[in-house]
């Protein structure tokens, strides 16, 4: 009964409005109590993470989530049903939307959702909906620095390759892998372990691969944008052929000002070298980013990654200021920060090009603070959750016991679920004033 009315809430909150009612009439608390009592049943694990996952719709609702403990509930679950891919694959998107709220961010990371989400992809490789859940996670969570380098030193960059690399026809897993090393490309030990475990490659694959994606293309973009910074590795990304799929990508998506500012920088740090200026104005560089400036011609942050490339590659006396830019919205570039490039190179002589230090940062792939755009994002980045995964369920060990709580006599849900948790209020919706 249980899980039954767990799936229930599951399918009704696919509706934001009637989510919202869910979530003010007790819902959250009912499910996180749910959870508590059956922690070896798989059916209701994956019922409530999938519920959970649909209440997400706001920044209140995903707060009183984590307030009611559900963070911590949810790591468990998929913890004590390692081998249960339906668990898995709602726990990770479920995560997915929490980490879109900054506040949510740590107590993932606290609660072992790190680990957790790690182990999930490694287990079930082969799951692309587990996948997708996993890397949209830690897409998420990578835009916070401390949290970068957990993910990294969890083996998190070589198992998002792996995914990709697993699932390279499936446009989901690779737009949210490659976000997902734009962000961990900020740290330099990070660039390094991207290059020398295939990441370049992978790249360069997706990017063929998905022409047509704009998701895609921006964050690889962004990912080469970052990497570049690195003159060992820009040669290597040279040699992968990037050069051609990025100057591909601002041809195609000519419309898409974070695709063109993802290449635009690119090609930026690529044209320090003077051999790859004549591999990109041979490819066509010039002809789109001049397109760039024109079609963008009211963006200035566009504007002046364009020109510091142009500068570059046509070779004038004034170095340019050659910076990637961290982005704090998913649609809209942030304006570049940092300072000159004027540098000395290997032999002491002052470098006419040069590359900046300020990365790039694209978050997140739930709903955001913002809240942008709720029912277009939740359409092409899988907001709804997936559905009932076709492997059966299995049982795992028992979490630990439940602390004592004064159950509830009032609520829509208690006398399905045994009683209410007091932890938290439920939010009130947005819009009635109360």
């Amino acid at each position: 009964m249980q899980a039954g009315v767990a799936g229930a809430l599951r399918n009704l909150s696919v509706n934001d409005e009637i989510a919202e009612e869910i979530a003010t009439a007790g819902g959250i608390d009912a499910l996180i109590l749910a959870s508590e009592n059956h922690p070896t049943n798989s059916d209701v694990q994956a019922e409530v993470a999938g519920a959970l996952w649909g209440l997400s719709v706001n920044d209140e609702i995903e707060e009183a989530i984590a307030a009611a403990n559900g963070i911590s509930i949810l790591v468990k679950a998929a913890q004590n049903h390692s081998t249960n891919p339906k668990v898995q694959a709602r726990v990770a998107g479920a995560l997915r939307k929490l980490s879109a709220n900054d506040e949510n961010k740590h107590e993932i990371a606290q609660s072992g959702g790190i680990e957790m989400l790690i182990k999930s992809s490694e287990v079930h490789v082969d799951n692309a909906v587990v996948q997708a859940g996993v890397a949209g996670a830690l897409s998420n969570l990578s835009v916070d620095d401390e949290i970068e380098q957990l993910i990294a030193s969890h083996n998190g960059i070589e198992v998002l390759i792996n995914a990709a690399k697993a699932h390279l026809n499936n446009v989901k897993v690779q737009a949210r892998v490659v976000r997902a090393l734009t962000n961990l490309s900020v740290h330099e030990e990070n660039k390094a372990r991207i290059a020398s475990t295939l990441g370049i490659s992978t790249l360069i694959e997706s990017s063929f691969e998905h022409s047509e994606s704009a998701e895609v293309q921006a964050g690889v973009a962004g990912a080469l944008r970052n990497l570049s910074v690195s003159a060992s590795i820009a040669q290597l990304i040279v040699e992968k052929n990037a050069i051609q799929s990025l100057v591909n990508a601002a041809r195609i998506h000519t419309t898409n000002a974070i695709v063109q500012a993802g290449v635009a920088g690119a090609l930026r740090n690529l044209s320090v070298n003077e051999a790859n200026r004549k591999l990109i104005i041979q490819a066509g560089g010039v002809a789109v980013l001049d397109a760039a400036a024109t079609m963008h011609a009211d963006n200035e942050k566009l504007q002046i990654e364009v020109a510091g490339a142009r500068r570059n590659l046509l070779g004038e006396q004034k170095p340019a200021t050659n910076l990637t830019q961290r982005n704090n919205k998913p649609d809209e570039p942030e304006a570049p920060s940092g300072g000159s490039t004027n540098r000395k190179d290997s032999k002491g002589k002052d470098s006419p090009r040069g590359r900046g230090r300020s990365p790039m940062r694209r978050p997140s792939f739930g709903l955001s603070s913002s809240r942008r755009k709720k029912n277009s994002v939740a359409e092409s980045e899988g907001g709804t959750p997936p559905p009932d995964a076709t492997t059966a369920p299995t049982a795992g060990a028992a979490a630990p016991a439940a602390p004592a709580r004064k159950p509830s006599s009032t609520g829509m849900f208690g006398g399905v679920f045994g009683g209410l948790s007091r932890r938290s209020k439920s939010p009130t919706p947005r819009g009635t004033g109360q």
